[in-house]
């Protein structure tokens, strides 16, 4: 299994209840849209999963591997998370910099470095913006520098946080077709049905941070009850 989370639950500080007895199995190339009001605890869940945020109880495990404190490295390795803003990822003065930010990070040569930040700007067809400052870029590129960023670890699961925000519809459609024509596990968070309807097959609808529903996009987002249930509108 390549995502296995049982009963999770997330407490903040605070007390707030982010994520309350969720459970869900993915396997290796499933694509899950994930659906929910704000607040309904989408971040808080992916966050959990990346070991940003510290599990209040359950457990969950990235290819076998439980997130906990001394195995963040390897769970980092293995899974990626796009946040929503591309500026939270993008900090170094060239893109091929951010790019090799984390293969460098984690111990690699120089020469396998290269290799991998030129291999996820090809994927992409970005290797032209290589030399480029973050700065001087569209919100498009920048989303695909992002997303370059994490491919150059090699994961095998990519979490998407609003992946169509501050995208115009070129953008938006350059970005369904490369998300289609990636082969790795994904989950992506949207508020966007329609976008998630054309990059994913099942969809997870989330309530009060709890697993509220589970099926194909399909129908899920067409049920005019259960969406509006979650608080949303259906397509």
């Amino acid at each position: 299994m390549m995502l296995d989370i049982s009963q999770l639950t997330v407490i903040y500080p605070d007390k707030t209840k982010a994520v309350d007895n969720f459970s869900l199995q993915v396997k290796e190339g499933e694509s899950f849209g994930l659906v929910g009001a704000n607040g309904a605890g989408k971040t808080s869940l992916m966050l959990a999963v990346m070991g940003i945020l510290p599990i209040s109880e359950g457990c969950i495990k990235v290819d076998n591997i439980i997130v906990e404190k001394k195995r963040l490295s390897d769970i980092r390795s293995r899974a990626g998370l796009i946040f929503q803003n591309p500026d939270d990822q993008l900090f170094m003065a060239t893109i091929y910099d951010d790019i090799a930010f984390g293969p460098r990070n984690y111990g690699l040569s120089e020469q396998e470095t290269r290799k991998r930040a030129e291999e996820a700007l090809c994927e992409l067809g970005i290797t032209h913006l290589m030399e480029r400052s973050a700065l001087k870029l569209s919100e498009g590129e920048k989303r695909l520098a992002a997303i370059a960023a994490v491919l150059s670890m090699k994961p095998s699961l990519l979490l998407f946080d609003e992946p169509t925000a501050f995208l115009d519809l070129k953008a938006r459609r350059n970005l369904i077709r490369l998300l289609n024509n990636m082969p790795y596990t994904k989950i992506i968070a949207s508020h966007d049905l329609l976008f998630l309807k054309e990059v994913s097959k099942q969809a997870l609808l989330m309530k009060n941070g709890a697993l509220f529903a589970q099926g194909a996009a399909k129908d899920l987002f067409h049920d005019k009850k259960l969406m509006e249930d979650c608080g949303l509108e259906v397509i």
